[in-house]
């Protein structure tokens, strides 16, 4: 029977993360997150603003071809009794 020491360790290597890096890896999320929330704000911000100006464009679009429309005039270079006539 071979001898053995009490308190030898046993040289097993163990897979995967300590307390301390998964912490430390939170940390670092939470500190990106916390950057990264305001500019989305800012950016949401600027799409609905984008949004309400294309709006307000297109139906300026709109009311000026029925304008032309019942004027019988031209927009955009081409005739409305063309577009109306179907020639």
């Amino acid at each position: 029977m071979k001898n053995r020491p009490a308190n030898r360790r046993i040289n097993r290597k163990e897979g995967g993360f300590t307390l301390l890096e998964l912490i430390i890896v939170v940390i670092v999320i939470g500190i990106l997150g916390s950057m990264a929330l305001p500019k989305f704000g800012t950016i949401t911000d600027t799409a609905q603003i984008n949004v309400d100006n294309y709006e307000d464009a297109a139906e300026a679009s709109q009311d000026a071809c029925l304008e032309a429309t019942s004027n019988n005039t031209t927009i955009c270079g081409a005739s409305t009794d063309k577009i109306s006539s179907g020639n």
